[in-house]
């Protein structure tokens, strides 16, 4: 990389511009997320739950069988109401 050449690039902005649209959509309808995936991972793209499951490994894997760029998938774990974590 040359000296002075910028590490943010169009294609960087609109990841991350799709990771807050993905993150505000997920946070909007997180009640409704709880009851149906509550204790699960879930997997998100353009706004919609593409694949969802209780073992992270098994969802990656069934994510890079679909050809899919995980890269744009925001990946989060649902807490039920009677899960606690611990940090």
């Amino acid at each position: 990389m040359a000296c002075g050449q910028s590490l943010i690039t169009p294609e960087l902005l609109q990841k991350l511009e799709e990771a807050r649209e993905n993150s505000a959509w997920m946070n909007e309808r997180l009640p409704e997320l709880k009851t149906r995936y509550a204790n699960q991972f879930i997997a998100i793209y353009k706004q919609k739950v593409i694949a969802a499951g209780p073992d992270f490994k098994a969802l990656i894997e069934s994510l890079k069988k679909g050809n899919r760029d995980i890269s744009a998938v925001m990946i989060e774990f649902i807490a039920g109401e009677d899960c606690y974590l611990v940090l």
